[in-house]
């Protein structure tokens, strides 16, 4: 049995609780209030006011947290050597991911990220077997604090881009425009690769009704993913159900992640360049 410590805001922590309730083979021990209310009480889960002594006392820290302030809790989590679950270190700047990930290599832990995309059960058969010509993804969502969430939706769709065209991004194009009053109201992301394929992403967070829809194109082959989501999540609990017992059996048969650190710092490249482009 794994013991695992989450760490993130109150209502992050709760949610976060329900999903390591679906996977087998661990317990939730405790969590760590990030937003100096460690006073709040969660029914059958102990606080630590300390991250240290939640860190001691198990094998997995789980950082649901949402801004820049979660990098001191990873370096501390990694001083422990406790394997990492990071639900959005998208928020951080490539040369902090890099040391993070040297310093991962360093301690011999695992570390996956949140890129729930990668999990679709849809998408699984097409991410080893079908050669992609063109994706085109059309995701209408509605946001809470846009500025957060936009980080982990632009990077999960990037990932799920790269990982099903498998090839090097030659160019990249990004236009906005600001409907209600942010820049990142609607976004299209356009992406050329050296193998000739082509990714199209539309995030839109004004769009009248809520729609996530993958559609892949290659030789001979047309499919189309309607992603099922509710207003609040648009990504399913099934895949963050998939990824968190996918990162479980990876600990417990000592394999390499199926996500890694490095797929967070080459989409949080190319998301920073698509930034660069729509503030320009």
């Amino acid at each position: 049995m794994l013991k695992v410590g989450i760490v993130g805001n109150k209502e992050n922590v709760l949610s976060r609780i329900k999903q390591w309730g679906m996977v087998g083979c661990v317990q939730v021990v405790g969590y760590h209030l990030d937003d100096n209310h460690n006073s709040d009480v969660i029914p059958g889960f102990y606080s630590f006011v300390a991250f240290s002594k939640l860190a001691q006392a198990v094998d997995i820290i789980d950082i649901v947290s949402e801004d820049a302030r979660q990098i001191e809790h990873i370096y501390e989590a990694i001083h422990f050597q406790k394997h990492l679950f990071l639900h959005n270190p998208f928020v951080l700047d490539v040369p902090s991911l890099q040391h993070i990930a040297k310093l991962i290599q360093e301690a011999k832990i695992k570390c996956q990220v949140g890129l729930y995309l990668r999990f679709l059960k849809e998408l699984q058969p097409d991410l080893h077997t079908v050669p992609l010509k063109f994706i085109d993804i059309k995701c209408a969502y509605q946001a809470g604090d846009l500025m957060l969430e936009w980080q982990q939706l632009v990077n999960n769709h990037i990932d799920i881009v790269l990982k099903l065209l498998k090839s090097h991004v030659r160019k990249i194009f990004a236009n906005s425009v600001a409907v209600e009053d942010n820049i990142k109201d609607l976004v299209n992301i356009r992406m050329q690769f050296d193998n000739g394929a082509i990714g199209d992403i539309l995030l839109n967070s004004s769009a009248i009704r809520l729609e996530h829809i993958l559609s892949l194109y290659g030789i001979g082959y047309v499919s189309e993913i309607e992603v099922i989501q509710d207003k609040y999540h648009y990504i399913p609990e099934e895949a963050v159900n998939a990824a968190l017992n996918s990162f479980i059996s990876d600990i417990q048969q000592d394999n390499v992640t199926k996500v890694t650190i490095f797929d967070a710092i080459n989409s949080v490249e190319l998301a920073s360049e698509i930034v660069k482009q729509i503030e320009s």
